[in-house]
């Protein structure tokens, strides 16, 4: 029997069981069943309600902060030769690429759960150059942000194909005056979903998370 239906065999036998009960059916005593990873998972999944509800209330900021805000970020031989950099523009925090010839900049932190994008693998799908989440494997596309997937392989109806979810990671414009590189935040308006993770509270999470996998290495 799995431990999950152990957990259910209990929780049937205490709803239905009087004393005096012949029902044999969980022979193995409550106080031997605890697991700490059935509790680990009920914290996992408060976490993921928390981190809902955190969103929604986010997503009533109708435009980012910054929105507009012009900043050098360095010397364009510079930033060539590291292909990769993490800068801050105001209070957000984005990273700019160097890649055949273009620059491209962006939220560093990905839409999905935050991972950082900085040393994302760069493909190109569907004719698009896209960067690859480390993390979980997203896929987003670096001229527009579009969050990209492939469709179900077992539709038989249809082919496997890649297809869009839509904007889902802020981009922003980059430009060179002089040999200077500029990034210009995005003024697109209304929520993008990587705005969370430039936000008080998405920072606190990712703060958060980066001491979990801390305590976690260290256990190990």
């Amino acid at each position: 029997m799995s431990e999950a239906e152990r957990v259910i065999c209990r929780v049937d036998r205490a709803n239905r069981s009087a004393p005096g009960s012949s029902d044999n059916s969980c022979v193995r005593p409550a106080e031997n069943i605890h697991r700490p990873h059935i509790q680990q998972a009920v914290n996992q999944l408060q976490t993921f309600k928390d981190l809902i509800n955190r969103r929604s209330a986010t997503m009533s900021e109708k435009e980012p902060a910054d929105s507009g805000k012009s900043c050098l970020v360095g010397k364009k031989e510079n930033l060539i030769e590291a292909k990769r950099t993490s800068v801050t523009v105001g209070d957000r925090v984005v990273v700019v690429i160097y890649h055949q010839g273009v620059f491209y900049a962006m939220d560093q932190h990905c839409y999905h759960a935050g991972g950082s994008l900085l040393n994302g693998d760069i493909e190109e799908i569907d004719n698009r150059l896209c960067i690859v989440c480390p993390k979980h494997k997203y896929k987003i596309s670096m001229a527009e942000g579009e969050g990209l997937y492939i469709s179900n392989p077992k539709d038989k109806d249809q082919p496997p194909c890649w297809k869009s979810k839509g904007i889902k990671q802020r981009v922003h414009k980059v430009t060179e005056v002089d040999g200077d590189i500029y990034v210009t935040l995005s003024e697109t308006p209304g929520w993008i979903d990587s705005d969370y993770y430039q936000s008080e509270q998405g920072r606190m999470d990712l703060k958060l998370a980066k001491e979990l996998d801390i305590a976690k290495s260290k256990s190990s």
